[in-house]
């Protein structure tokens, strides 16, 4: 008796391992060229992929028409201010920490990549362009290679001096573990906590 439930204890505890240590995938992908534009988001949990957008659409429900309850007092913009800054104040350390650790520890980026064909039909503009798109690009992909693992990422930026012109397509894999996910749950629900008793003070 005592073995077989010993042998359900490390099955029970080997498939709660497992799970915990099964990755899941977040895919943002995107075009836009002459034929049309879209956009899609999905995650993979093992071989399983979810599709969140775009998701087909259901019919909308009826809903009710609530009675209308008399309105609640405006704040003034100096108070709105002042409650902006008090929260700040309250979240801004737990929510660098909470970043931090997104970032840092619980984020790989699989893949980043980014295409874009472009042209003003304006040598000169096109070439300014070229510039700061650059600038923006390269610096914003370097800052997160520096900041968080990144195991792949590819850059094509290609300018049309001749002729007007846009297409642009990219992918983004970000692959987070499940314990990760718990922790920053937990962090947040703490942050949440915080946030709840300030305000029924």
């Amino acid at each position: 008796m005592l073995i077989a439930l010993l042998i359900i204890a490390a099955i029970i505890i080997i498939a709660v391992g497992i799970v915990f240590l099964i990755p899941i995938r977040a895919i943002i992908s995107f075009y836009k060229n002459p034929n049309g534009a879209g956009l899609e988001i999905a995650f993979m949990l093992a071989f399983f992929r979810f599709k969140i957008h775009p998701s087909e659409k259901k019919p909308k429900k009826q809903v009710k028409k609530k009675t209308t309850s008399p309105p609640k007092q405006k704040k003034t913009l100096k108070e709105k201010i002042t409650g902006g800054i008090d929260l700040y104040n309250l979240i801004s350390d737990d929510a660098r920490g909470i970043i931090s650790y997104i970032v840092h520890n619980a984020f790989c980026f699989e893949n980043l990549s980014f295409y874009l064909h472009y042209g003003t039909g304006d040598a000169a503009s096109t070439g300014i362009l070229y510039g700061v798109i650059s600038g923006i690009v390269y610096g914003l992909f370097g800052a997160i290679a520096n900041s968080s693992k990144t195991k792949k990422s590819e850059i094509t930026i290609n300018p049309d001096f001749n002729a007007a012109v846009f297409e642009t397509n990219g992918e983004c894999i970000v692959k987070i573990r499940n314990v990760h996910i718990i922790v920053i749950a937990v962090k947040l629900l703490k942050l949440y906590l915080k946030i709840k008793k300030r305000k029924g003070t």
